[in-house]
C-alpha cells in the first residue's frame, strides 16, 4: 500500500526548518534526487530506518511524518519506542513501508 501523504509532511517540515533538500539529504545520507523523489511522490515505499532518519533530521515524531502508522503504536510514544516496535514485527511490509531486506 502507497504512503501518499509521507513525502508531503517530509517536504513541509523540512520548510518550516528552512532547510534545503541538499541539507536534507546530507543529515539523512540520501542523495538529493532520492529526497526528491520522496517528496514527489515517485518514491511511495521507505523503510523504517529512513523513516526514522528523516523524523530524527527534522526533529519531528515519525508519527508526524506517517500518521498511518497511528493505529499501530499507541499516542504519546517516541521514536525509539517505534522502532523497535516496528523491528519485533520483522520483514514485513507495514502500511507502506518496508524492511531493508524487502528493498535491497
Amino acid at each position: 500500500m502507497p504512503t501518499p501523504n509521507v513525502g508531503a509532511r517530509i517536504k513541509e517540515a523540512r520548510k518550516v526548518l528552512g532547510m534545503s533538500a541538499e541539507a536534507l539529504a546530507d543529515k539523512t545520507g540520501s542523495s538529493r534526487s532520492v529526497i526528491a523523489n520522496i517528496e514527489n511522490g515517485r518514491k511511495s515505499e521507505i523503510t523504517v530506518s529512513e523513516l526514522v532518519r528523516f523524523a530524527i533530521a527534522l526533529e519531528c515524531s515519525a508519527l508526524y511524518l506517517a500518521p498511518e502508522l497511528d493505529p499501530v503504536v499507541p499516542h504519546g510514544r517516541d521514536v525509539r519506542d517505534l522502532m523497535s516496535r516496528l523491528s519485533a514485527i520483522g520483514d514485513i511490509a507495514v502500511f507502506g513501508f518496508r524492511s531493508e531486506s524487502e528493498v535491497a
